[in-house]
């Protein structure tokens, strides 16, 4: 093998996945092996059981590294969960250079500025994500070198739970892995699945996972926002069992073959058998009673992002939505996007490039991970994490002492 071997793990409530690729010189990426097992002791991005989450972990890196034929000695890991949360943070000084002229040390100190906000001891930024610079008010990319007064830039500082990070990280470091850095989930999830165009147009990207939502807003290709909210399709299928009063099991198997995300005239008087099987008695059920219970869940879901995010926000910022995630896949779910944002909605996969066999959106945040740990670089505008030449074990390295 004459590339170096990058891994990366997403650790989430419904399974483990890990992609190996093999790097070369020229920085292009040969993805050469991956793994998907079912998931224990996680939920809504937490470690609920050290043991079991330890062991599927490892289960998950065996067979990667078969797959692979090549051992995996450290990895990029991806994080989610309510725990993380964001602050947009602006900051401006005065152009010092000659003439008015922007220098780097301008720059540098702006970003400083912006980067330097307290948080909470229990809490542990994770990226640093620039937008734009301001140059006496308007948008520029660079400003080095321009003239101006006053320089300006505002970052998204995404911050999280300092246990809860540590918790993932032990679980990958007690397979005698060590974790080169720590990656949101939304961030490695829209990176993805929004194309360069979309990005710079205004996109909210909304992945619908198992125990968790997580989503991020660009705007004129920056990210601006991000947030998790601790509902997924799990609770779609809670809210069936519920309200039709039928086993958990039958709910979801019922949502996966005959669920959709708003109601339809041609819903009404149409029924479906719970379990096909009219010999033992089967329940039957009326199509409009069981999409409407998922459209009210989804539709409150959509509203607490629409909320967070701010209607006028994403009215003057954002043209489409862009859905992913297993929960997401239910038919007319764009349909009920549109309708609560205001603008276009799609259900979004992985790019073309991508093997067909991982062009599925469930694949969306472990590519995400790799993607970073190929090009992810201090202050890259879209990419956004701020890493140190140390990697994770300085970064975290307070977390771990007793």
């Amino acid at each position: 093998m004459s590339g170096k071997v990058v891994a990366a793990i997403e650790i989430g409530s419904q399974d483990v996945k890990v992609l190996v690729g093999e790097v070369f010189e020229d920085q292009s990426l040969n993805i050469i092996g991956r793994s998907r097992v079912e998931s224990a002791g996680v939920s809504k991005g937490r470690v609920v059981n050290f043991r079991d989450a330890s062991d599927q972990v490892g289960e998950a890196l065996d067979l990667a590294e078969t797959s692979a034929g090549a051992n995996i000695e450290s990895a990029y890991l991806a994080v989610s969960g309510s725990h993380l949360d964001g602050i947009s943070h602006p900051a401006r000084t005065r152009v010092r250079g000659q003439d008015n002229r922007v220098t780097p040390a301008d720059v540098e100190r702006v970003n400083a500025e912006a980067k330097g906000k307290e948080i909470a001891s229990d809490r542990l930024y994770i990226h640093f994500i620039r937008n734009h610079y301001l140059l006496d008010g308007r948008f520029v990319e660079n400003p080095v070198g321009m003239e101006g007064e006053e320089l300006g830039v505002t970052y998204w500082l995404l911050h999280g739970n300092s246990q809860a990070v540590a918790e993932h990280i032990h679980v990958v470091n007690s397979q005698n892995i060590k974790v080169e850095d720590v990656i949101v989930a939304s961030v490695a999830s829209a990176c993805m699945v929004a194309s360069e165009e979309e990005k710079k147009s205004g996109c909210l990207v909304i992945d619908v996972g198992r125990g968790t939502t997580d989503y991020a807003f660009y705007r004129r290709g920056c990210i601006v926002r991000t947030g998790s909210i601790p509902v997924g399709g799990e609770h779609l299928t809670n809210d069936l069992s519920v309200g039709l009063r039928i086993v958990r099991e039958g709910a979801e198997d019922l949502k996966i073959r005959h669920g959709a995300a708003t109601v339809l005239p041609e819903d009404q008087g149409r029924t479906h058998h719970l379990y096909g099987d009219l010999k033992i008695g089967d329940k039957s059920l009326y199509a409009s009673s069981i999409n409407r219970i998922l459209e009210v869940r989804l539709e409150e879901l959509f509203e607490l992002i629409r909320d967070e995010c701010g209607q006028n926000d994403l009215k003057n910022g954002a043209v489409r939505a862009l859905l992913t995630g297993g929960g997401a896949r239910l038919p007319r779910c764009a349909d009920l996007a549109e309708r609560v944002f205001g603008f276009s909605a799609r259900f979004a996969q992985n790019p073309e490039w991508v093997a067909d066999e991982l062009r599925g959106a469930e694949y969306s945040t472990v590519l995400g991970v790799l993607h970073y740990a190929l090009e992810g670089q201090t202050d890259k505008r879209v990419q956004a994490p701020k890493r140190k030449p140390e990697g994770v074990v300085r970064k975290f390295s307070r977390l771990f002492k007793g």
